[in-house]
C-alpha cells in the first residue's frame, strides 16, 4: 500500500524477501499456476482477475516466455490485458491490452498527463 516510486526497478528478483514476501519468480509461478488453474475448472470460459500491476507484469512474463522484457514498464493503472486459453495445451496467449490513454480515447477525452508534485518557490 505504498507510492510505486518506492519500488525497485525491474527486475526486482528477491528485494521483497527481506520485507516477509515473496521473490520474483515466486510471484511469477504462482500467478501463471493460480489463473492455469481457474482456466482449468468446468465453466469458467471467461474469467476477470484483477491484480497488482507487479503481479499482473509476472503473469504477461510467463505467458511471453523467452520473448519476455523483464526492464518492460508494468502495465498501468486500470489497464486491461485480455489473454485467450488453449484448454489443450494449458497456454495462454496475449490478445490485447487496454490502457488508460485507450480509455481516454475510447471516451474523447484528452489523454491523461502525468502531474508534477507540488512546486516550491
Amino acid at each position: 500500500a505504498e507510492r510505486v516510486m518506492l519500488m525497485p526497478e525491474r527486475p526486482w528478483r528477491d528485494f521483497y524477501r527481506q520485507f516477509g514476501g515473496e521473490g520474483q519468480m515466486q510471484v511469477r509461478e504462482r500467478m501463471a499456476a493460480t489463473i492455469t488453474d481457474l482456466m482449468r475448472r468446468p465453466d469458467h470460459e471467461c474469467v476477470l482477475a484483477v491484480s497488482h500491476g507487479s503481479a499482473i507484469k509476472e503473469f504477461l512474463d510467463h505467458v511471453r516466455g523467452a520473448a519476455a522484457d523483464e526492464r518492460e514498464r508494468v502495465p498501468g493503472n486500470c489497464s486491461v490485458l485480455h489473454f485467450a486459453f488453449d484448454d489443450a495445451a494449458d497456454t495462454f496467449e496475449l490478445v490485447e491490452v487496454f490502457t488508460q490513454e485507450d480509455y481516454a480515447r475510447e471516451l474523447g477525452l484528452e489523454p491523461l498527463v502525468a502531474t508534477a508534485g507540488p512546486q516550491r518557490g
